[in-house]
């Protein structure tokens, strides 16, 4: 796998082996349909991808563009996605790649798509059919890089940049706006209020406003899948553990606004007895504009490599602590 190759920010082009020790890999090979919404969710996490010396690979089961190189959502618009987001080159190798790898397991690649990771030794950490979970991906494989003394620097919240990163991101990725810089700073700017909002919320233990925040959230199919196999839900209440204990902050905030009806947020979570946790909210418009809560999630994210077994997830219902083997591993460890 070694001798495949990727471009970085259009130009330069590199075989694997080249990114050793420097970089983490996840490749992204399917359907156009399948790569381009893996690689959109992706983009929820950017930042914590970079943080993590990780990079995207998307590689699509078709190849549509005159160049050779597929183009798509899979392709990088800046140089700050270019920190995590390179393209295949030579494609096609790519594609024998993937063919051959999943025939040998007698598998096939039909509709939709499979993934597969490599760490800083070019060995797999992970692979399976279907598209990554991003932030349990980040949580167990994809850890930040450190001071070296295993800690992760905390970074307080600008939210006018981070308002100015969000909207910067949406515009170029034509994802919501046409280009109008300054409604899209002012939407990503209210969301993060409304971001703001909730770890307020969270953190005094407001029920009154949770339940605001999560009007007609649809159920979380992992919390239903959960509470279907036995697990205890914790409901917003008063004095419910589905509230921190005192003391957690909510640090280095940032969000991305994909649709007019769709949106993310994510933060670093620093619970009073310590550790740093990676929390995800997905966020719906309701009926008279405002960001109303579909998902709230964390996992715990640490800059000294330990790997995450646990995950919380929460709806309206209440959260649910899962701890499972989150990802499909490659025992065999591919080497580059």
């Amino acid at each position: 796998m070694g001798a495949l190759r990727v471009v970085y920010r259009g130009l330069r082009t590199n075989p694997l082996t080249d990114l050793r020790d420097k970089r983490r890999v996840v490749a992204i090979v399917g359907t156009r349909e399948f790569v381009d919404a893996a690689v959109a969710e992706a983009r929820v996490y950017r930042r914590r991808l970079a943080a993590a010396n990780a990079v995207i690979v998307p590689v699509y089961t078709t190849d549509d563009s005159a160049g050779g190189a597929a183009s798509g959502a899979g392709t990088p618009v800046g140089e700050a996605e270019s920190r995590w987001l390179y393209a295949a080159a030579e494609p096609e190798a790519w594609r024998s790649y993937f063919n051959e790898l999943l025939s040998s397991r007698g598998m096939a690649l039909e509709a939709g798509g499979a993934w597969l990771g490599l760490n800083y030794k070019g060995r797999s950490f992970g692979s399976a059919k279907g598209a990554p979970r991003w932030d349990e991906l980040l949580g167990t494989a994809l850890q930040p890089s450190g001071d070296g003394f295993g800690e992760f620097k905390e970074l307080a919240t600008d939210t006018s940049a981070a308002a100015a990163e969000a909207a910067a991101t949406a515009v170029a990725m034509g994802l919501v706006y046409a280009g109008s810089t300054s409604t899209a700073i002012a939407e990503a700017r209210g969301l993060l209020d409304v971001q703001e909002a909730f770890y307020q919320a969270l953190t005094r233990k407001d029920v009154v406003t949770m339940e605001r925040l999560w009007k007609g959230a649809p159920a979380d199919a992992s919390v239903s899948e959960a509470i279907a196999q036995g697990a205890r839900i914790e409901p917003w209440a008063m004095n419910s553990p589905s509230f921190p204990p005192e003391g957690m902050r909510a640090t280095d905030r940032d969000a991305l606004i994909m649709s007019a009806d769709e949106a993310w947020t994510t933060a670093i979570e620093r619970p009073s007895e310590g550790g740093t946790l990676l929390a995800t909210q997905r966020w719906r418009r309701g009926a008279d504009g405002e960001w109303l809560l579909c998902t709230h999630r964390y996992i715990p994210w640490s800059a000294d490599g330990a790997t995450a077994v646990v995950t919380l997830r929460c709806d309206g219902r209440g959260c649910v602590l899962l701890g499972r083997e989150i990802n499909t591993r490659d025992r065999r460890g591919a080497v580059l």
